[in-house]
């Protein structure tokens, strides 16, 4: 015996369950379509469920409303907690549980480039099991890596680069005075 194509059964006063090729809908007498919500199951006009994630009217507010603030964002952030915060509060989010992980202020390094806000710089970036924080000073043209204010030392920085470029120059120069003036003596004798 073939498996018919359509199949309808009733499942309530006014509803059937349709069952057209494999693709399984709810409809009403005068015909409409209802689907269940893909979050909470409740059964939903069709044209009301969201195109993408097949969301009621209420489960979608809820899917695109910030953990923290509330506040409705199209696009968010899931925290490793399970909850989806927006761009600012995800940010806040992950400064909170990286000064949880590290036990570190990271306002320190506010206030450090706040010192000489044209010239200092501070890069953060938090991935999920590490933090580096690049501080540049482009007064001083140099840069490092480090973990509190406390190891910043950019001038310490700048003379150790700079006593090793004045080395080898040094011995570049110097270096080849001394054999031109081998190879000169060499030739005279």
């Amino acid at each position: 015996m073939a498996y018919p194509d359509y199949i309808k059964t009733k499942v309530g006063p006014n509803l059937w369950r349709v069952d057209d090729c494999g693709y399984v809908y709810y409809q009403d007498r005068q015909g409409h379509i209802y689907n269940p919500c893909y979050n909470c199951g409740e059964l939903t006009p069709e044209r009301q469920l969201d195109d993408y994630e097949n969301n009621c009217p209420k489960c979608w507010r809820e899917a695109h409303s910030c953990y923290q603030c509330g506040e409705y964002c199209e696009k968010l952030h899931e925290g490793q907690d399970g909850h989806s915060y927006c761009d600012p509060c995800f940010i806040e989010y992950l400064l909170e549980q990286h000064q949880r992980r590290n036990n570190m202020d990271l306002n320190q390094f506010v206030k450090w480039q706040q010192e000489k806000p044209k010239t200092r710089h501070v890069n953060i970036e938090i991935t999920y099991d590490e933090t580096k924080i690049w501080v540049y000073d482009f007064a001083l043209m140099v840069g490092q890596h480090v973990k509190s204010v406390e190891e910043i030392h950019l001038e310490g920085v700048r003379e150790a680069r700079e006593k090793v470029e004045y080395e080898r120059l040094k011995a570049k120069f110097e270096g080849g005075t001394n054999c031109q003036q081998q190879n000169s003596d060499a030739l005279t004798e």
